[in-house]
């Protein structure tokens, strides 16, 4: 599925807190107005997400605390949008970052829950 195909299915869900739409073909996200207006828990595993500034763009859901974007893409952590202040919990498991200074730019979150293991960056500690 893509972004589209799941929020066209479950964006307007009423009480939907967790969503889980692991292991699909997002690679673009887009949060149209008023949808996923309770969603607390998304978990973005094993897509295709590259750039980090279609994550930053779940900073339109007010109310998400937790994200899981293992297995995904991502080597770099700029935003061109607004930051994912609102989170609580960040899983970057098994991605591309190759470099300490991307890690850095997480300082303005407010996560108190960060996973972050198996990505390139972590290789000059085994040498």
């Amino acid at each position: 599925y893509t972004w589209t195909e799941v929020e066209r299915v479950a964006g307007d869900l009423p009480r939907l807190h967790i969503l889980q739409v692991h292991d699909n073909n997002i690679r673009e996200i887009v949060i149209h107005e008023q949808k996923f207006q309770v969603l607390q828990e998304l978990d973005l595993d094993g897509n295709q997400v590259d750039d980090w500034g279609q994550v930053c763009n779940l900073s339109r859901i007010n109310t998400l605390r937790k994200l899981r974007v293992n297995r995904n893409r991502i080597s770099n952590l700029q935003h061109t949008s607004a930051p994912l202040t609102q989170l609580t919990s960040l899983q970057l498991s098994d991605n591309l970052i190759n470099d300490w200074s991307q890690i850095g730019r997480l300082n303005e979150l407010n996560v108190a829950d960060f996973r972050m293991r198996n990505n390139p960056v972590f290789a000059a500690l085994k040498e």
